[in-house]
């Protein structure tokens, strides 16, 4: 079961405010209006995946506990799943990793938030979850970012150059190579990308250097939006640190 509320709203909000103001538009960022919103789009997403043969906690509708405050989104239970980076991952488990992914590209879906704690290892059968941020018709630069992240996120288990030879037998040279090439911090699910950092190597790197070179993929987009928002946030960052002053004018701490 996930449990969506009204405090899921704002760090949602926030969150995409700031990736848009630092780094642009990338894609979908938009933050929900609504818990009833939010909680829609997660179990209609989970029906697309399933329905794409994407293997995933079945969704078996939504409770509603406060009108448009708090739902529960009831999913089947996992029995005895493990996250898959305390599981043990065989060429197997990598192989239906990296199946997943492929069926996304040619489903049309992107998961946007792959991680450890998003693919969970049960009777050596690998799921799925946690679609919230997922995107129906993604451009390519977003699918080869679910791509790079389930490479790295593989590479916590097993060498860097197997999940490159296991990936080569789904995905050619050239898409392994485009999605490392759009690979950054930015595009690296904060959980993955603190796990990456705990390691001596560099598994960013080393997947990179095995894949065909290729020119960075730039991320930055200006749009009016952008630059309004920006502007906004600037603004009101200066008017809240005028009236901080002026209030400590005012009582005289200055």
């Amino acid at each position: 079961m996930v449990e969506r509320s009204s405090v899921h709203l704002r760090p949602d909000r926030w969150y995409k405010l700031g990736r848009t103001v630092r780094y642009g538009r990338l894609e979908d960022e938009r933050p929900f209006n609504s818990v009833r919103r939010l909680v829609q789009y997660e179990d209609h997403m989970l029906r697309l995946m399933r329905d794409a043969g994407v293997p995933t906690a079945a969704p078996h509708g939504i409770v509603e506990i406060t009108p448009e405050r708090e739902y529960v989104l009831v999913t089947e239970l996992i029995e005895g799943a493990t996250h898959l980076t305390d599981g043990t991952v065989t060429d197997d488990v990598v192989d239906q990793a990296l199946a997943i992914v492929r069926t996304m590209w040619d489903a049309g879906l992107a998961h946007r938030d792959i991680k450890p704690s998003n693919l969970l290892l049960a009777d050596g059968r690998l799921r799925l979850i946690d679609v919230a941020f997922a995107e129906v018709r993604p451009s390519p630069w977003r699918q080869a970012v679910d791509l790079a992240n389930m490479m790295l996120t593989l590479s916590l288990c097993v060498p860097p150059a197997q999940v490159y030879e296991r990936a080569t037998r789904v995905f050619t040279p050239d898409e392994i190579a485009e999605a490392f090439a759009a690979t950054r911090a930015v595009t690296i699910p904060a959980q993955l990308r603190a796990m990456l950092r705990e390691r001596d190597d560099d598994v960013v790197e080393d997947l990179r250097q095995l894949a065909p070179p290729r020119q960075p993929v730039a991320i930055q987009r200006w749009t009016l939006r952008r630059v309004g928002l920006t502007f906004a946030v600037l603004l009101g960052t200066v008017v809240a640190f005028a009236l901080v002053l002026a209030n400590l004018d005012l009582v005289g701490l200055l």
